[in-house]
Parts: structure tokens; C-alpha cells; sequence
């Protein structure tokens, strides 16, 4: 269980191109056998280490980070290669676990 995660949500946020969530869309659907019609897909960053060992800006950096993308409401996860959370940080809501908090289930 993490201490700390970073979410984008509402399907990238017109971050990348409708062709290309989509694509990534059908393919996380088709492995984890969700329902595509009623998937929001969202990102989560996890960071590798607790971020008080961590220079400010190295929290941004997706070098040490952990990315899934996946469904909150299944609870299905894949790993994913991401780099735009040091570009977009402002526009990730950030979470702090307690010890009874969020798991994630990777498949």
C-alpha cells in the first residue's frame, strides 16, 4: 500500500489525442475485461520513495515513479510508461494513505 499517489483522471484530460486514448482504452479493456462503454480510464503515479528523502522537484520527476492506468471502480490495474506528470503537476489531485487506504490490484 503506498503512502502517497497522484491521480489524473476524466480519461487523460485532453491531455493526448481522442485516437490515442482510445486505443489505450480498448487495450486496457480487452486484458482486464472491463466495460468500455462505462470506463473512465485513470493514471496513477506512485512515487518510489516517502517524499521527504526527495528534492521538491524530483517529486515531479517520472524517473522515480510508479505509473498505473487502470479503473478505480474495478479495482484493475496494468503498469504503464507515462512521463507527464512533471509537465502537468497542477492538474493531478494528490492523496495521502492512511492504514486503511487504497490498494491496487495489478495485474
Amino acid at each position: 500500500m503506498p503512502k502517497k499517489y497522484s491521480v489524473l483522471r476524466k480519461s487523460f484530460m485532453g491531455f493526448t489525442s481522442p485516437k490515442y486514448e482510445a486505443s489505450i482504452k480498448k487495450r486496457l479493456c480487452n486484458a482486464l475485461q472491463l466495460d468500455k462503454n462505462s470506463l473512465t480510464i485513470d493514471i496513477v503515479c506512485i512515487t518510489y520513495f516517502n517524499e521527504n528523502i526527495l528534492e521538491p522537484c524530483a517529486e515531479r520527476d517520472g524517473n522515480y515513479s510508479l505509473w498505473l492506468v487502470g479503473s478505480f471502480v474495478e479495482n484493475k490495474w496494468v503498469i504503464f510508461s507515462m512521463g507527464m506528470k512533471e509537465h502537468y503537476f497542477d492538474k493531478w489531485s494528490h492523496h495521502h494513505n492512511n492504514y486503511n487506504g487504497t490498494v491496487f490490484n495489478i495485474y
